[in-house]
């Protein structure tokens, strides 16, 4: 979601007219203000995600006869970012065929259809194949294009096989959460300062190259914090620093808590030094 600050705004703005009858600028102007920080980016997503895998199912089903299951797999807790696992995992052929190929001719496929069983469940097979591959490439597009005219809510919407997600996703992460960076955001706290983060090391190879291992790039005297009370105790951790222009430019493993620790408190000593 792009626009999450706008769509909040006119959110209240619309219900500050309903409850007053009449629109009400100023006091519209001075909820959403408040509102745009009382409504998390957490808080936000959660909704959205929530609202649009309930919704996504039954305009499916109701308007091409697609039947999906929707899952809200993962939700960027610092951002607008959220994934869906969609399914197809039936449909109801006249109608399908109606919304593509007008109502007589599905229905004389379907007459003929019911004749031959065994070509029935083939054809239905493929169209099922089929249904899914035309998902992957239309709804994301449908979904845009449907929030930004009935929510006024820009979206970028993308649609990836299973087998190409897993690269989609990961690289996603990293492009938002270095776009934070340079925004002075939250999700990354680099820019202008030297930072870390940090992430467990006995995990296995594939899970080291995920970005959400890792906590939030943290000022260095947080991530002392932050390993001190919620690194488990026996358990080596990798630490990365990122410099004052934003690039990672250490990476160490740590047989300990204790010894990133003391790492950590180096590198603070250091930037302590340079300030003073």
């Amino acid at each position: 979601v792009k626009n999450k600050a706008d769509v909040v705004r006119k959110g209240v703005s619309k219900k500050v007219t309903e409850a007053f009858g009449r629109e009400m600028p100023a006091v519209a102007s001075a909820l959403g203000s408040v509102a745009k920080h009382a409504v998390t980016n957490d808080k936000f997503i959660t909704g959205f995600s929530n609202g649009l895998a309930e919704n996504i199912p039954e305009k499916l089903k109701d308007e091409a006869g697609i039947v999906v299951d929707v899952e809200v797999k993962y939700k960027q807790p610092e951002g607008t970012f959220c994934v869906f696992l969609l399914r197809v995992v039936d449909i109801d052929l006249r109608k399908l065929l109606a919304a593509s190929q007008g109502e007589a001719t599905a229905k004389k496929l379907a007459e003929y259809l019911d004749m031959v069983p065994l070509l029935k469940k083939e054809f239905e097979a493929f169209v099922l194949f089929q249904a899914a591959a035309g998902l992957l490439s239309n709804l994301p597009k449908s979904v845009a294009a449907q929030m930004k005219e009935v929510g006024g809510i820009e979206v970028e919407a993308v649609g990836c096989s299973q087998a190409d997600q897993s690269e989609y996703f990961f690289s996603k992460v990293r492009e938002l959460r270095s776009d934070a960076a340079l925004k002075g955001g939250n999700a990354l706290a680099c820019s202008g300062q030297m930072s870390a983060r940090w992430r467990y090391d006995d995990i296995n190879r594939v899970a080291k190259k995920n970005p959400v291992r890792y906590t939030q790039m943290l000022k260095v005297r947080a991530a002392i914090k932050s390993v001190r009370d919620e690194a488990g105790p026996g358990r080596p951790v990798f630490v990365e620093i990122c410099d004052e222009r934003g690039d990672i430019t250490e990476g160490h493993p740590f047989s300990s808590k204790e010894a990133a620790i003391k790492f950590l408190e180096d590198k603070a000593a250091e930037v302590a030094e340079s300030e003073g």
